[in-house]
């Protein structure tokens, strides 16, 4: 097995803020130590260690934040990217299943307002009919 692979094998199990605390700790360096060389807030550290997913600040900002962190902790710019574009994949997987469920739930919504509509439309014809 070529070393590419080798790397690929490896990475498979590593989820990006796991790379980033296993960097950081083979340099014995706190998260607050990260936190003041990158001028972030230490829960920001923590919840991007943690791979969680942080809902005020926009994906292209957390990236480079996880880019810059990647670069203090020696992390090569490859091997960053690759883990970033496996979250984005896995993060738009979640989103088209949750986009999914949306999805029936407008058909039901539809489905009802038709309903409605019918029985609107024969209440007033019964009244219609009723005063004429």
């Amino acid at each position: 097995m070529d070393k590419k692979k080798l790397k690929i094998e490896v990475l498979k199990d590593l989820t990006v803020g796991k790379r980033l605390e296993q960097a950081r700790k083979s340099l014995s360096m706190s998260q607050e130590d990260v936190s003041k060389k990158l001028y972030l807030n230490i829960d920001i550290i923590r919840q991007i260690e943690e791979d969680l997913i942080i809902k005020n600040i926009d994906t292209i900002f957390l990236n480079g934040y996880i880019r810059s962190y990647a670069k203090l902790v020696n992390i090569p710019k490859k091997e960053i990217n690759f883990l970033i574009k496996r979250k984005i994949n896995n993060n738009n997987l979640e989103k088209k299943h949750v986009l999914k469920t949306d999805n029936n739930s407008k058909e039901k919504n539809c489905k009802i307002k038709i309903l409605i509509f019918i029985l609107i439309s024969v209440l007033a014809f019964i009244t219609y009919y009723y005063y004429n």
